[in-house]
């Protein structure tokens, strides 16, 4: 975002590896608080996903033309957590404000709710183990799935992994 520009976002976009830049401005509804690069398809660099953030939802978008234009895919409480395998399928999108995890198939171009039990912080693939801040369980920091999602397993919980002492002398 750039100040002093009321309703409108700005992405920039180089091709030659940051010597030039190309500057698109993205016009934002006034509920509408910031915009965020959230991936781009590893194998399509003008396949991008996004979201258009605002206080009660996030608007997720992609574009397909390196972010010149952008259409609605969803909206949802909150999209922080986003993995797309190196592949190119599946992508998994999640947050932290909202227990569903939501999943594509088709390389992000369409997404379909895979489980409303897991609030996820981050998400990131390493080869085929997708990994992610948060779980099921309030107390798991991190966890991962070998499923793409389907399940998860906590690999560190607070308390048990992570001594936690309180409160804050801050």
């Amino acid at each position: 975002l750039v100040p002093g520009e009321m309703g409108a976002a700005f992405l920039f976009r180089s091709d030659d590896r940051g010597r030039t830049w190309q500057t698109t401005r993205l016009d934002m509804d006034p509920a509408q608080r910031g915009f965020v690069l959230l991936a781009v398809d590893p194998r399509d660099p003008d396949h991008l996903l996004a979201r258009f953030t605002s206080a009660f939802a996030d608007r997720i978008v992609q574009s397909f033309d390196g972010g010149q234009t952008f259409t609605d895919l969803t909206s949802l409480p909150s999209a922080e957590a986003i993995a797309w395998h190196p592949s190119g399928n599946p992508v998994v999108l999640g947050g932290a404000a909202d227990p569903t995890l939501w999943r594509s198939t088709d390389g992000g171009r369409t997404f379909e709710v895979l489980r409303d039990d897991l609030a996820l912080g981050c998400a990131h693939y390493v080869g085929d183990v997708l990994w992610g801040c948060g779980g099921v369980e309030v107390e798991t920091a991190v966890t991962r799935s070998f499923d793409h999602g389907e399940t998860f397993e906590p690999v560190m919980v607070f308390v048990e992994d992570i001594p936690v002492e309180g409160p804050c002398a801050a």
